[in-house]
């Protein structure tokens, strides 16, 4: 008795409630070295902190109490393996978290950006890859409202099939700037394993807005301003929540390394 501490000093010393020790004893996962048997007051030692700390610690990272009483008992034989499987998870949730942030980051640029006829800008735009997808649509930029309506389903379908980002337009890839020569390709921070992939660095670009009906003098005055078709040339539909504006577009050219 003399070394043991009672459970309110064990629960201030690691930060936890006694409420939260009494339930770990009660499912077998954390228990007193000790128990009173008149007071039925619980005693522990100092160095069960260490244990303590690794049932906190895998909790956090996202394992059960249940997974963590099975771990504990389990002698770390399957420890790895479990490690892996939550990496999987973890990394699955990071991808989302990107996904979610690339359509909030076209939601601002659509808010944030009104299209001004000949205002050039130089613009940072991260790493992606681009995704040729087989589809029936193959110039979106020519669609009009009620062919969009039609082809959306036919976009939900290929965004679902292959884990694409959801809520984008597919962008448009220019090999030269020339709308003849379009792909219609979807944007994606994951690195899946497709043949039909490019991947575009993270590089400084010339960016020009505007609609839709302006496009092509849009991409004339950035090739004009950019000196070389050589470089990637793409543009991005902008997300916007007022439908009554004309469909908005970011083109892009990257700049040419000195």
């Amino acid at each position: 008795m003399k070394n043991l501490i009672s459970i309110g000093e064990m629960a201030k010393l690691n930060n936890l409630t006694i409420q939260r020790l009494r339930y770990y004893d009660n499912i077998g996962l954390f228990s007193p070295v000790y128990i009173d048997e008149t007071s039925k007051y619980r005693y522990y030692e100092k160095s069960q902190s260490r244990l303590l700390e690794k049932i906190q610690s895998l909790q956090y990272i996202g394992f059960s109490l249940h997974e963590i009483k099975l771990l504990l008992q389990d002698n770390n034989q399957n420890f790895e393996t479990l490690l892996d499987k939550k990496m999987m998870i973890l990394d699955e949730k990071e991808r989302k978290i990107h996904r979610k942030k690339d359509i909030l980051n076209n939601y601002k640029r659509g808010l944030n950006h009104i299209p001004v006829a000949d205002e050039i800008n130089i613009c940072a735009y991260n790493s992606f890859f681009m995704v040729t997808i087989p589809s029936k649509i193959h110039n979106f930029i020519s669609l009009n409202d009620d062919e969009f309506l039609i082809r959306l389903t036919d976009i939900k379908k290929v965004t679902d099939n292959y884990k694409l980002s959801r809520g984008f337009i597919p962008y448009i890839y220019l090999p030269t700037a020339n709308l003849t020569q379009q792909s219609l390709i979807f944007k994606t921070t994951d690195q899946i394993k497709q043949n039909n992939k490019k991947e575009i660095p993270a590089s400084q670009y010339y960016c020009i807005y505007t609609t839709c009906d302006n496009i092509n003098v849009a991409i004339e005055e950035l090739s004009k301003k950019a000196g070389t078709q050589g470089l990637d040339f793409f543009i991005e539909p902008l997300s916007e929540l007022n439908n009554d504006h004309k469909q908005k577009y970011a083109i892009y050219h990257r700049l040419k390394k000195e």
